[in-house]
């Protein structure tokens, strides 16, 4: 499996270029959520600048591109990822510019933009999210009431149902501000009583606002208020829906190359065992395990369906993997053996599972236990969930402890040395004692050796040190007024470039699904059961980056 990623597209200062998930999810998160299009908004061009050249794109039909989508009988089926033959956006003819963006319910950016979101395989980075709320102004098949509603083809509509991309609910949802007048409407009101007021031309927040709730009171007289009608569903099809009813879409799927990198003999190699009520595989880095909120197509769930020609939904995730993170996997394909394994996992005090993971770190770590106290989920506005380590007795700490076994030096092979710029490292082999989010990376980024590739806890790291090399240098009382300062320094940092992740994890934030060094190598049931007499061992075999 070749794992390569090219330098991002950079910006120019006479468009605005679609290059990594901060800088383009900054702008179309803010259209999505319901931000007013300016005159100058509005004319703005979308630019792709590969290596350096700006080259400007634009289509015509989806039959003159080539652009085939599922569900139609005047296109041709898409198959598998693991044939190798998806349908692709790879040479689009030139067309006229598109309209006007008059009215703010329109998709606001050309249509290659669109068009290079959905394509197979993917671009090898991502074009941020852009999130459109919508009521139907009309009934009939959803693709059809979208691609007016949007002035979009209706086969890109078909396209983003089947990455499980559109969400409906008969009832609109029930606004969240309490106030119908003013400022008293977020991003999501806002959002949703504007694309109400479409048809009708109802102006302020407040006629928007109760034109919205008569048609929610017309929706429920008439579906009745079970909240099924009333929670947005994800679209399994393109199935009829009615007027009034509300959409929600996800414009620009989160993609994973990976998913088209390996055929049906590689993912069969991967699969470690294949059982009546469960599947064992070796996942590699750049894919998650279960769907996204937008995506259902590029999972390690239905890759491994695909593989095993199953129905799509027929896996559900055990446990789980971060994206960067390669190694053993459980599926379960029912309930009963879902409940038994996370039992399994959940139960400390009986030792049924052993779990040994590899790494690669810049210098070796001492052998023995690691324990740390860490709080787990830490997310402020602009950043990316992470843990932290914190002082034991910290409310809410969780305990953590692994065992560094083994550590040595071994030399890595041409795209891992590419990836990280080192041709050795240390590899270390851990016996995982609890299991908490990110343990393993945030144990070793707390003792100052984070692992390759893992930007964000190598930012972490960076950022604790300096802490603590600061708060060693006074008293109590200084390290309050410290600790102060860095929050207000962290919050000024944040107002002068609002709307960005803060400037620490950026990196984390460009490239989420680059891998990371770490190898979830082995997974050992040491009591008899559904998996097996004891001991049962599933291995993920070598590293991807050794040689």
């Amino acid at each position: 499996m070749k794992i390569s990623f090219q330098p991002t597209y950079t910006r120019s200062a006479l468009s605005i270029v679609i290059c990594h998930p901060i800088l383009a999810g900054r702008h179309l998160s803010q259209l999505g959520r319901g931000t007013t299009l300016s005159p100058s908004t509005s004319t703005r061009k979308f630019t792709f600048m590969a290596n350096c050249q700006t080259s400007s794109f634009s289509t015509s039909s989806p039959a003159e591109s080539g652009f085939s989508v599922p569900g139609r009988e005047d296109y041709a089926q898409v198959p598998s990822p693991l044939t190798g033959t998806d349908p692709s956006i790879s040479t689009l003819p030139r067309a006229p510019s598109p309209a006007s963006l008059h009215r703010k319910t329109r998709y606001p950016f050309h249509l290659f933009t669109l068009e290079s979101a959905l394509r197979t395989p993917p671009l090898d980075h991502q074009l941020g999210a852009h999130v459109i709320h919508l009521l139907a102004q009309r009934e009939g098949a959803a693709s059809e009431v979208l691609s007016e509603l949007l002035e979009v083809p209706q086969e890109l509509m078909l396209r983003l149902i089947w990455f499980g991309a559109v969400y409906y609910c008969p009832v609109p949802p029930l606004p969240r501000s309490a106030t119908p007048a003013g400022d008293g409407l977020d991003s999501h009101d806002t959002a949703v009583c504007r694309s109400a007021a479409a048809a009708s031309g109802a102006g302020s927040p407040a006629a928007q606002l109760a034109e919205l709730q008569a048609g929610r009171q017309e929706a429920l007289a008439k579906w009745g208020r079970h909240s099924r009608h009333q929670t947005p569903r994800r679209l399994g099809s393109d199935q009829a829906i009615s007027k009034g009813g509300y959409l929600r879409v996800h414009m620009h799927p989160k993609r994973f190359p990976v998913a088209h990198a390996l055929n049906h003999e590689q993912w069969s190699r991967r699969l470690l065992a294949v059982r009546p009520d469960h599947v064992v595989v070796n996942k590699p880095p750049g894919l998650q395990v279960p769907p996204t909120v937008d995506n259902v197509q590029e999972s390690l769930l239905a890759c491994v369906e695909k593989a095993l020609c199953l129905e799509p939904g027929s896996l559900h995730p055990a446990h789980r993997l971060d994206a960067g993170t390669e190694g053993v996997v459980v599926l379960a394909r029912d309930a009963a053996f879902a409940s038994y394994f996370r039992s399994l996992m959940a139960d400390k005090a009986q030792h049924a599972v052993r779990k040994q993971y590899k790494c690669l770190v810049s210098q070796a770590p001492p052998l023995g236990p690691l324990v740390h106290w860490i709080l787990e989920d830490q997310r402020r506005q602009g950043e990316t969930a992470h843990s932290v380590v914190v002082p034991e007795g910290t409310g809410g700490a969780a305990r953590c402890e692994l065992w560094v076994e083994q550590v040595e030096q071994t030399e890595l092979n041409t795209e891992a040395a590419d990836l990280w710029g080192a041709r050795k490292a240390f590899e270390v082999t851990i016996a995982l004692i609890t299991g908490r989010t990110h343990q393993i990376r945030v144990q070793m980024a707390a003792i100052g050796l984070p692992l390759l590739g893992d930007r964000l806890y190598t930012a972490l790291a960076t950022k604790w040190q300096h802490r603590l090399q600061r708060q060693s240098e006074g008293g109590v009382e200084q390290r309050q007024q410290q600790e102060h300062g860095w929050l207000e320094e962290d919050e000024k940092q944040q107002q002068e470039v609002p709307g960005r992740g803060r400037s620490w994890c950026l990196p984390a934030l460009m490239q989420p699904l680059a891998p990371i060094a770490l190898q979830a190598h082995s997974l050992t049931l040491l009591e008899d059961g559904k998996m097996g007499p004891a001991p049962m061992c599933f291995s993920a075999g070598k590293p991807w980056w050794r040689t």
